[in-house]
């Protein structure tokens, strides 16, 4: 007897981020009063600390504007694509497994990215 099997495939990717806001962006965490240029400086100065060995989720409980991600270590959970801003999700999927992303630009801040899986 022969059986037919539908497979279904979906693009996942397990995420996480540090989230640097500033007051100028267009959709801007409330409270945060760095301007553009002082984020996008400290993004790079997380960005390269991270590169040098430092503990991406430390970092990103310390320093990121997210309100629940930051908490959390930075962790976004598994999501598919159309989850997110444009910006955020073409950087997050050009990414491999273990990967980590330049500074990315979206329309809440300046993102530092890793997909996980």
């Amino acid at each position: 007897e022969v059986g037919y099997h539908l497979i279904l495939s979906r693009k996942f990717a397990d995420s996480s981020h540090i989230l640097i806001g500033f007051k100028e962006a267009p959709d801007a965490i409330p409270g945060v009063t760095r301007t553009r240029a002082e984020a996008l400086a400290l993004a790079q100065q997380v960005l390269a600390r991270i590169q040098a060995g430092e503990s991406f989720r430390q970092l990103a409980a310390e320093l990121s504007d997210d309100p629940v991600s930051g908490r959390q270590g930075g962790e976004l959970g598994p999501r598919e694509p159309g989850q997110y801003v444009k910006e955020f999700e073409e950087a997050l999927f050009q990414l491999s497994p273990g990967e980590m992303s330049a500074v990315v630009e979206s329309p809440f801040g300046f993102h530092i990215i890793v997909r996980w899986s």
